[in-house]
């Protein structure tokens, strides 16, 4: 009996065809995605309703460090060129950085675009100098490194002017169109040195001096350990999370014309999975404008040293306006911010939230709120630390919150846990609220290094307030504003 043979050529043929068919396909499909989680993460990010975008971009690719920021690299930059054509423009709800004071009405979309390839050059020129400077890349991600906001400035045009220009726009397209084709084979950090704007009259808002560093400049930065007055100032991280919210504080303080000026920046960030919906319970009418108002005035401040926040009754008109709620979606932040001078972070308001600063030094503070969601639940909520300069001063200001932890009622003297080491001297004054409006004042007439003694004299009606005050009462630094 012969035995039969089956050729399996055709087989192998066919598997090989298939096999090429799809190698020569795949570089093509990993375009097409790519450039579609571009497109899509970009379209997102200024929250467009109109765009289906997948679940996997919204899961993996979107967010960095908490912030939503598309999640772009260098390998990006020709689909986000792309992006910078669209001249379609936007209005309110502008994406900036926390920490720019300029609140931006308009921007063209493809300016929001162009400012993304401005921060991934900035980063990758960072990256470069801090290799070169033999120093470990520290480097975060680009979005630390934008301009203040998405858009640019010319020389002889108003702010208001420069927001949505059709000028400014497609110069700045050109400019970084003719640099990506200049410095497009160029390796990164080299590509990256080239300012897309360093021969034009047009400069990115809040961008400081160009990101270019030569080989001069980058040996003069390794020598002198520092770093160019172009660093973007960093977004500080939030507080801790409380059941999906995290509160963040950014405060900038400037002393110039022998006064301190504030600009208190906060974010309520969404970390969660689901929208969250926050509701006012306003006090007064003029609280319930909007949720941005009643929390200004809501939100409180924590220091170390400790400063208790000047307390008094208050009054207002009876709110009759339906009060204001906001809805924050998943992964996105609600922002709003004040400016305000002189020794207060709020100059309305201040009364039982906010600190009065004694006197020059560097401060801790700490911002905290409770907020209400729509079901009724509370949740507080505590921000991260923030430095403030009273005075312009770096040193250790002076204490102002004692405690009293000895009486002598028969020489009317108290002993409070605070000392020279605490930068109290003699002659000062400490307030000891009793039963309103009495209280009791103590004066310092000895000091050591840990703790000092200080008289004690009644302020209000004797017959409603004892001679003394109680043991642990706590006592603040005589300091308040002015007018109170």
């Amino acid at each position: 009996m012969k035995k039969q043979f089956v050729s399996k050529a055709p087989i192998f043929i066919l598997l090989f065809i298939t096999s090429c068919l799809a190698d020569s396909s795949t570089p093509g499909t990993l375009a097409e995605e790519h450039r579609r989680r571009v497109v899509d993460s970009f379209r997102l990010f200024l929250e467009d309703s109109t765009v289906e975008v997948s679940e996997k971009v919204k899961e993996f690719d979107l967010h960095c460090l908490g912030e939503s920021y598309p999640k772009c690299d260098w390998q990006d930059i020709p689909i986000l060129l792309e992006l910078a054509q669209s001249d379609n423009v936007l209005t309110g709800n502008i994406p900036s950085l926390m920490i720019s004071s300029y609140a931006q009405r308009e921007c063209r979309e493809g300016m929001i675009a162009l400012w993304l390839i401005e921060g991934l050059r900035r980063r990758q020129v960072e990256q470069t100098v801090e290799i070169t400077v033999g120093k470990q890349d520290k480097t975060r991600p680009y979005p630390h490194y934008l301009p203040l906001n998405p858009m640019c400035t010319q020389q002889g045009m108003k702010l208001a002017q420069c927001e949505n220009s059709v000028e400014i726009h497609q110069q700045v397209l050109e400019a970084y169109r003719s640099w990506w084709q200049q410095v497009k084979n160029l390796p990164p950090e080299k590509a990256a040195q080239v300012y897309p704007l360093q021969d034009t009259n047009i400069r990115w808002y809040g961008g400081g001096v160009p990101y270019s560093l030569s080989n001069a400049e980058k040996k003069n930065r390794a020598q002198l350990n520092q770093k160019p007055d172009a660093l973007p100032l960093q977004i500080p991280k939030p507080g801790p999370e409380n059941q999906g919210l995290r509160l963040r504080l950014a405060i900038e303080t400037t002393h110039r014309d022998g006064q301190d000026h504030h600009t208190v920046r906060i974010g309520i960030v969404n970390v969660s999975s689901a929208p969250i919906t926050l509701a006012a319970t306003p006090a007064y009418e003029s609280h319930a404008k909007d949720y941005a108002t009643y929390l200004k005035a809501e939100m409180s401040f924590i220091t170390f040293p400790e400063i208790l926040p000047p307390s008094a009754q208050t009054a207002g008109n009876m709110v009759t306006s339906p009060p204001p709620a906001i809805t924050i979606k998943p992964q996105r932040e609600f922002k709003f911010q004040w400016q305000s001078k002189g020794r207060l972070l709020k100059n309305k308001d201040y009364y039982n939230t906010t600190p009065y600063f004694p006197g020059p030094g560097l401060y801790s503070v700490r911002a905290r709120i409770k907020v209400l969601t729509k079901e009724g639940k509370e949740i507080p909520l505590y921000s991260n630390e923030q430095t403030v300069s009273i005075g312009g001063s770096a040193a250790m200001p002076k204490y102002a919150t004692a405690k009293i932890v000895r009486i002598d009622s028969e020489n009317k003297v108290v002993t409070i846990d605070l000392g020279s080491h605490h930068k109290i001297q003699k002659g000062d004054e400490f307030y000891c609220a009793g039963p309103f409006p009495n209280y009791w004042k103590l004066k310092v007439m000895k000091v050591r290094p840990w703790n000092c003694e200080a008289s004690v004299t009644v302020h209000g009606n004797t017959k409603r307030i004892d001679p003394m005050p109680p043991q642990h009462a706590v006592a603040q630094l005589w300091c308040f504003p002015p007018g109170r």
